[in-house]
Parts: C-alpha cells; sequence; structure tokens
C-alpha cells in the first residue's frame, strides 16, 4: 500500500465526458473505486496476486469508449496505465511480442521518475526476450507427452530419405539412428523447456519489484498498474487465446490489475473454433476472469443519439422529423427521439438498432436530395428489417390508400400502442388545443398513403383537414417546384425511399 493513498482520496474521474452518449462515465466511477479499494484492502490482507475483469457487452455499446476515457484519466492521475489494443496488434505472430513492447512504452514516464524501476525494467525485458520464442507455446499448457510427440513427428519426417530404392519406395533409416536422434532431440526439447520456465520466474519476480518499485514513489505514482486490453474478440481466435494464457502465466503478479473488453459471447465462439463445438469455452474463460462487469444496456433514446453521432448523422441538416419542438428536444436529439420511439415499436434490441442505423447511414450516404424525412425512411429500414413480406405488402397499401389494410399487416411486426406528443386542435373552432397522444403509427401511414402520389396532389391538400396537428404534409408542399410546373406530373420525392430503402437492406 503505497503511503498517501486511502480509500478517499482518489477520484480520478470528472464529472462528465464529452460526446458520452451511453453515460459509461458512471461505470468507470464505480469501477476505478471499486478496484482502487480492492487493491488497498487485498495488498493488506495479501490475499491475491492480480486481478483481471472482464467488460463484457455487445458491439456498439461503448466499450472501447468507456476504456479510453477511463484510462487518460487513470493516467493524469498518476496511475500506471497500459493500453493494448489487440485488434491493432494481431497481424503479429506472437502477441507477447507486441504486448510487452506496448508495456515497455506504455511506463516510460513512471520510469523516468523512479531510477531503480528504469534499472529493474531492462532485466524485465532480458527475461521477456528469452521467453518470446518459437518455444513461448509451451505456456499454453502443452505437457511432456505432447513434446515427444512433437519430437517424434519432427523425427519421422527428417529421418525418412528422400531418394526412393530399387523398389519405388523411400528409404527407411536404421531404427537405432531414429532412436538415439529423437531421444537427444527430445532432451533438447525438455531442456528448453526448463530454459523457458525458469525465464518465466525470473520475469514475475522482477515484474513485481517493479511495481513495488513504482509503489515507492508515493507523492507522484499511485498503484495498481492498470493493463487496459480492448478489441480482443475482434482477434483472431489463437491470438486472443495466446494472449490470454501470457496474461495468466507470465503477469500474475501483485499489483497488476488486467481490464479486459470483450464481447464474451463473440470470444466463446472464437474458443470453439479452436478447441470444437463442444468445448466448454465459458469455463475455459472462468479460468482467465476473476470478475466479469456487464456494461448496462443504455435505454433506446441516448443508444439513438451514440449511433448517429459515431456516423455523423447527427449533424446532417437534411434530416427532417415531423416531432414537434416544443415537445422534444431540438436536434439532433429531435431526430434520434423519432428513431427509438420507433424502435421501441418494433422492438428492436440494440445490435439491431445498430443495423437498421448502418443502414440509414448508407442511404444518406449516397441520396443527394435537400430534405430527407427520417420518419418515413426509419419506419421502411425497420419493417424490412422485421419482414419482407409485410414491406412490400405496405407498398400495396400506399398505392390503393388502404388505412385498415395497413394497420392489420405491420400489427405482427409494430406494437400500434406507442405513442407520441402531438397537439391538438379544436375541431369547432380550429383553435389550438392541449397536448396529447396519439398513435405513433399514424406518421408512418401519413407518410405511406402519399408516396406514389404526385406534386399536383400534394400542392392542392388542405392543411387544415389535419387539424393542425401534423406539419407533414405542409413539409411536403415546401418541396414542391416552381408553380409554372403546376401542369406536370412531378412526383414527390418519398417516392423514392422504397428503392432506396431496398438497396440498402442488403446490407443489413
Amino acid at each position: 500500500m503505497t503511503g498517501n493513498q486511502t480509500e478517499t482520496t482518489i477520484d480520478p474521474i470528472p464529472v462528465s465526458w464529452d460526446h458520452d452518449a451511453l453515460n459509461r462515465i458512471e461505470s468507470a466511477r464505480f469501477l476505478t473505486k471499486y478496484l482502487n479499494n480492492l487493491y488497498l484492502h487485498e495488498t493488506a490482507n495479501l490475499q491475491r496476486d492480480t486481478f483481471v475483469l472482464n467488460i463484457n457487452a455487445g458491439w456498439g455499446h461503448g466499450k472501447t469508449f468507456l476504456l479510453t476515457n477511463w484510462a487518460e484519466n487513470l493516467r493524469e492521475q498518476g496511475f500506471p496505465v497500459v493500453f493494448f489494443d489487440a485488434w491493432r496488434n494481431d497481424y503479429s505472430k506472437d502477441p507477447l511480442i507486441g504486448f510487452i513492447s506496448e508495456l515497455h512504452e506504455a511506463l516510460q514516464p513512471w520510469l523516468d521518475q523512479v531510477p531503480k524501476a528504469k534499472r529493474i525494467m531492462k532485466t524485465v525485458m532480458k527475461h521477456a526476450r528469452n521467453i518470446a520464442s518459437p518455444l513461448a507455446g509451451v505456456l499454453g499448457g502443452k505437457i511432456a507427452a505432447e513434446l515427444v510427440a512433437d519430437a517424434i513427428d519432427s523425427f519421422d519426417d527428417a529421418f525418412v530419405s528422400d531418394e526412393a530404392g530399387s523398389d519405388g519406395k523411400r528409404a527407411k533409416p536404421d531404427t537405432k539412428d531414429i532412436s538415439g536422434a529423437a531421444s537427444k532431440f527430445i532432451e533438447e526439447k525438455f531442456k528448453e523447456h526448463q530454459s523457458i520456465k525458469k525465464a518465466i520466474q525470473e520475469f514475475r519476480k522482477d515484474l513485481g519489484e517493479l511495481v513495488v518499485a513504482l509503489g515507492e514513489k508515493t507523492e507522484t505514482i499511485h498503484l495498481p498498474v492498470y493493463v487496459f486490453i480492448d478489441e480482443l474478440d475482434r482477434c483472431r481466435p489463437t491470438y486472443a487465446i495466446e494472449l490470454l494464457e501470457h496474461i495468466k502465466h507470465l503477469f500474475g503478479v501483485k499489483g497488476v490489475y488486467f481490464v479486459v473488453a470483450t464481447n464474451r459471447q463473440q470470444l466463446s465462439h472464437a474458443i470453439k473454433a479452436v478447441y470444437g463445438s463442444s468445448f466448454d469455452a465459458g469455463g475455459y474463460l472462468r479460468r482467465f476472469f476473476d470478475q466479469e462487469y456487464e456494461l448496462p444496456e443504455p435505454d433506446n433514446e441516448n443508444f439513438a443519439l451514440h449511433l448517429f453521432a459515431v456516423r455523423g448523422m447527427d449533424k446532417d441538416k437534411r434530416l427532417y422529423s415531423p416531432l414537434r419542438n416544443q415537445y422534444y428536444s431540438p436536434p439532433p436529439r429531435e431526430l434520434t427521439q423519432i428513431f427509438a420511439l420507433s424502435s421501441t415499436a418494433f422492438g428492436l434490441g440494440l445490435r439491431d438498432q445498430e443495423q437498421v442505423a448502418s443502414a440509414l447511414n448508407a442511404i444518406t450516404l449516397v441520396y443527394d436530395k435537400p430534405k430527407i424525412h427520417l420518419a418515413y425512411l426509419v419506419f421502411l429500414l425497420m419493417l424490412k428489417f422485421k419482414s419482407d413480406e409485410a414491406f412490400y405488402a405496405v407498398l400495396g397499401h400506399a398505392k390503393t390508400q388502404n388505412g385498415k389494410d395497413f394497420q392489420e399487416t405491420i400489427r405482427p411486426h409494430l406494437n400500434l400502442q406507442v405513442t407520441y406528443q402531438r397537439p391538438s386542435r379544436d375541431r369547432s373552432t380550429g383553435r389550438p388545443g392541449p397536448s396529447e397522444r396519439a398513435p405513433l403509427h399514424e406518421i408512418f401511414w401519413e407518410y405511406v398513403r402519399w408516396t406514389f402520389r404526385d406534386a399536383k396532389e400534394i400542392r392542392n391538400e388542405d392543411v387544415n383537414m389535419y387539424n393542425g396537428t401534423s406539419p407533414i404534409v405542409g413539409e411536403l408542399q415546401k418541396e414542391m417546384p416552381n408553380p409554372s410546373f403546376r401542369e406536370q406530373d412531378y412526383p414527390l420525392t418519398i417516392s423514392d425511399y422504397p428503392k432506396l430503402v431496398s438497396q440498402a437492406g442488403h446490407l443489413m
């Protein structure tokens, strides 16, 4: 335990993070206090060497955002931090080389403060070079029998002559020659194995001394040493497995805390790809992780804001939402709120919403019109995601103008009870009334019924017939061409949407 570090004095996480749509700072604050106090408690009670925490969440749930900002805050407050992006280092054949290199570089600012620790690091790197060899695979649990089998297989190939005899068959060497050479080779294998085993012990010993030396600089350096590993589930299965094995066997020393972000389900699939479908991947992973933290799932609105922000759609001025600003937030939240409401109505999970957002982004990138009716595009994309049959049936209703059939078609896929807030208007006086809740699917039907009609019809439509409750017709009228084109059959821009959605649907 460092001299001036107590359970209440260090709080390295600020009040807020920029662009934290998923509120991941709350997880960072909780985990920081937990891990720091866990280290202090276990240091005092001498219970555990190291600690490995798995941050589990699906793709797109903010794991990288969490780790990046969390690591930066810890670093600023004097905690030695190593950040290893496993995916970016996946090109390396041996994960140990890249990881130790990152460790050495990341710790330099703290080593420069502690000459003793800097000297120890040189020894650590010396032992690391002895370990990082083709035989480092023994860390993966190879036993003597496997080493023997490898040796025999190698010698079976090495001692069979390439030259064929008079009978056309390859000549076989003398059995005594094979036995003697194999024995010698196996002996060398075991010697190398013992040498690596000794190097591992020395590596761990020196790494432990390095941590202790850093902890002596109590004025500016705080423990534990945090090692963040991101994107492990995106790596080659063999790379991910080897890296986990290295963490367990090499870096399990007191004062080093690992935080490994994964999609555990995806990582389990990767492990089964190596060991077979019947392999207990969950049990295997529990060998490496002391605890798992499940990232809280964000609500649909915050997740939509995150999806739009990472794709730059929150800054797209062409996107139009029919939700009224007096009841909903101004852009970009107004845009993401219609997406969130629609996701709720369709019952989409976070992964489904991510796929729809990607398809929507594709449309915004290829569509060159000055206005994009977001609510209609989102409705069509989500409906097609749920059911191709329902999608094409709704387009048929757009031509027949049959609202009842429209409701029956979408009923199995969309919750008709989901509502939105809108202004009302007194039918007798025409004056605005109090706000009211209306079924969300009414917005969608209003778009659907105008899909294949032309500019002449929308130009002559009486907005007042909607009691002023929907801005959609008025917005469509603003898109009309110059009145001199009154007699021209000019299609509405929303007539392009079904084809755009059909194309983008292939990306989902």
